[in-house]
């Protein structure tokens, strides 16, 4: 029986398994027909060695223990259904034709040269008579 509130497996709760591996064919504990028992204030070393003994071996029968549940995993399986869903979005295109005129307006100049002539007379007196040179600062 498995035990949730102590965390743990306990196959006998309050009772003595007798049919063990270990235990007689039967269910009848095995004991030896000559115990030897040891000394318990003696060395196992003043006794020499000890004699070879081989016993039959003892097969119990096989035991089920109850089943032991693991949580349940969880498994998602995951199926896809493609649905093609068409979105219609509708263009109107308009077409201006645009005339542009473009007016120019020349302003054509002509150049003409002039080439003027001036002459003067003078009549020029003779010069008023000088004064003789006079020394500097006087």
């Amino acid at each position: 029986m498995f035990n949730r509130n102590s965390g743990g497996f306990k196959p006998f709760p309050g009772k003595v398994p007798t049919n063990v591996a270990g235990a007689a064919m039967g269910g009848a504990p095995y004991f030896p027909s000559t115990p030897c028992p040891m000394p318990t204030n003696v060395s196992p070393a003043q006794f020499g060695p000890m004699p070879s003994q081989t016993l039959p071996t003892q097969v119990a029968p096989t035991q089920v223990a109850p089943a032991q549940v693991s949580p349940t995993q969880q498994v998602v399986k995951t199926n896809v259904f493609n649905t093609v869903v068409p979105h219609v979005h509708p263009t109107h295109t308009t077409t201006v034709n645009k005339h542009v005129f473009t007016h120019q307006h020349y302003f054509p100049q002509t150049q003409s040269v002039v080439n003027q002539c001036f002459n003067q007379q003078m009549v020029c007196c003779p010069p008023p008579p000088c004064c003789p040179p006079r020394p500097f600062g006087f």
